[in-house]
């Protein structure tokens, strides 16, 4: 996590990226360990929706929940930047669309399909937690549904405005 004039930057955290280019007089780096387990370890049966921001490491979490989201095909709700990790928002919808997921954001009151996201002018931060810039709109938040109930899922998010 990186520590910025003291402070920490609980929403720079990242499991997947490194801040070590970044130290300063103002920028250190503070790590901690943790215990893993997968989602799929416990078995779930009734799995009606997951919200995941893992800060870069929402595809190996993704994976670890493999069987549970083929069995229960829960609703997600997830945030994912390329500032934390490289290509993530490519990897993430590929997985998601191999196990049968349709990935959707909204902007501006409309609905619409990870296709359309431009990483250039949407994704768009700083990597540096000592400088806070971000593209205006800066779209981190998609969804996930299932595809056998997307189409129906996506009108009633529609119409609920």
């Amino acid at each position: 996590m990186p520590v910025l004039d003291g402070v920490a930057q609980e929403q720079w955290a990242s499991t997947a990226k490194d801040y070590a280019a970044h130290v300063s007089a103002r920028v250190a780096v503070e790590r901690f360990t943790v215990p893993l387990r997968r989602l799929d370890d416990f078995a779930l049966t009734d799995v009606t929706a997951i919200k995941l921001d893992a800060e870069g490491a929402e595809y190996e979490i993704l994976r670890g929940a493999r069987e549970t989201l083929l069995r229960c095909r829960p609703v997600l709700t997830l945030e994912v930047e390329e500032r934390h990790r490289q290509g993530s928002t490519y990897a993430v919808p590929a997985y998601l669309d191999a196990l049968g997921y349709d990935v959707f954001f909204e902007l501006n009151g409309v609905w619409r399909s990870i296709a359309e996201l431009d990483r250039a002018t949407m994704q768009r931060a700083s990597p540096d937690p000592s400088v806070f810039e971000a593209s205006d709109p800066y779209v981190f938040v998609f969804y996930a549904l299932p595809r056998e109930d997307s189409t129906a899922m996506l009108e009633t998010l529609r119409r609920a405005g």
